[in-house]
């Protein structure tokens, strides 16, 4: 699998999967730059990385509670990756 299928994006607390096989940047000198068929480590200069789910969806009471998943920034061998946590909460009744 190519890497630009594997990388996502938070925006507003949501992962937004890749769909482009390149990146648009600006480098330190100011310069707008593009790179085609970017590698893992290209995507982590625009804060895209790979997931990872690390426990399956808990058994809950769909009657009182709900699932819903938690994501932060981890770090694997020097390799950033959104890390996918599912979580139980009481519902909240209005």
């Amino acid at each position: 699998m190519k890497a630009y299928k594997d990388v996502y994006k938070n925006e507003g607390g949501t992962l937004v999967q890749n769909t482009e096989n390149k990146i648009d940047y600006i480098d330190e000198t100011g310069q707008k730059r593009t790179i085609t068929n970017p590698s893992y480590r290209d995507f982590e200069r625009v804060e895209m990385y790979p997931c990872r789910y690390i426990n399956d969806p808990p058994e809950y009471d769909e009657q009182t509670e709900e699932v819903y998943e938690e994501i932060s920034l981890g770090d694997w061998q020097g390799r950033a990756y959104w890390e996918i946590v599912y979580k139980i909460r009481k519902k909240e009744v209005i």
